[in-house]
């Protein structure tokens, strides 16, 4: 029991930083811990594991999160009917390390990285919402972003 003492207060910061993100951007969707889970990360890791998977399929199901959104560029990605995808800016991590609010470091190039993952329709439907002007995040069921042109999963 001692590994849940020393986890313990990783994941309540982690879980209040999630429950607050969502509920100060106002995202219609919960979580549903019952569900996969893809919290993103960094843009670039993110590119390196797509890359590692070329010529293979890749099911986008439950909650994709941020850079997760990434595989919406990969050419064997569809996206399950009842998958929640969750857009916001890119944000400089570099930067990020030595100031304590990172959104006013909004990433240029990782906005530009993202949109060019996205197919145009779903591209354009992020441009023309300002989706990845700020920090909040916005959400598209996996229905919705096939009517935006993005594969379902069969």
């Amino acid at each position: 029991m001692a590994w849940a003492k020393s986890i313990g207060p990783t994941l309540k910061t982690g879980f209040f930083t999630l429950a607050a993100l969502c509920v100060g951007s106002g995202a219609a969707v919960a979580l549903d811990w019952g569900r996969p889970l893809d919290q993103g990360g960094s843009i670039g890791a993110r590119l390196r594991e797509i890359a590692e998977t070329k010529g293979q399929r890749h099911e986008i199901k439950g909650d994709c999160m941020s850079s997760c959104t990434l595989w919406l560029g990969h050419k064997g990605a569809c996206v399950a009917a009842d998958a929640t995808l969750w857009f916001h800016a890119a944000a400089d991590g570099l930067k990020q390390a030595h100031y304590t609010n990172p959104w006013l470091w909004k990433s240029t190039k990782g906005n530009r990285i993202l949109l060019n993952a996205y197919p145009a329709r779903l591209r354009a439907f992020v441009v023309d919402n300002g989706w990845l002007e700020t920090p909040e995040m916005h959400t598209l069921s996996g229905a919705q972003l096939t009517a935006l042109g993005v594969p379902a999963c069969l």
